[in-house]
């Protein structure tokens, strides 16, 4: 077995002890925020009661907002409470 032997001077070790502590303080912040929670399109017309005829509509009229990824959407539970607020009319 070979044993290497690297020789690391004071101002680097204390950079590196640096990076680490702002790394582990990033991962901290991405920890203490709320991950924002999605519904799939079944779990959302539940939710609201509505067809997936209606929900194509709002898709289609622009009123609910979503992602889509791939082939499926996804909306932002905040979006089950712009519906029964009435902030989505259909004209």
């Amino acid at each position: 077995m070979i044993k290497q032997v690297m020789e690391i001077d004071a101002e680097l070790l204390s950079r590196l002890d640096s990076n680490i502590q702002q790394i582990k303080e990033g991962l901290q912040k991405i920890n203490a925020v709320p991950q924002t929670k999605y519904l799939s399109v079944a779990e959302f017309m539940e939710h609201t009661k509505i067809s997936r005829w209606k929900f194509d509509l709002l898709i289609k009229e622009g009123l609910l907002a979503y992602r889509k990824i791939g082939r499926k959407y996804y909306i932002n539970i905040d979006q089950v409470t712009k519906y029964f607020n009435g902030e989505m009319t259909l004209s």
